[in-house]
């Protein structure tokens, strides 16, 4: 979360207060109920697009300023 956080805080905070999705995302990353895999992340996607799980995975995979690249890219 605090790479999320550290990236842009205002959209993080955004998507966690407006989309279910992200707020669930967030417990379950932080509570480590949810592994940081593209597959876990996949596994959570609905059948429409969602811009927050995209947001969190983009940020994950790409920030600098994420913890060693939490999230690798995809091949």
């Amino acid at each position: 979360m605090d790479a999320l956080l550290n990236f842009n805080s205002r959209r993080t905070l955004l998507y966690l207060r407006e989309s279910a999705t992200a707020t669930r995302l967030g417990t379950d990353l932080a509570s480590g109920t949810c592994e940081l895999t593209h597959e876990a992340l996949d596994a959570r996607r609905a059948r429409q697009k969602d811009m927050a799980l995209d947001y969190f995975r983009a940020v994950l995979g790409s920030n600098p300023a994420a913890t060693a690249k939490a999230l690798p890219p995809v091949h």
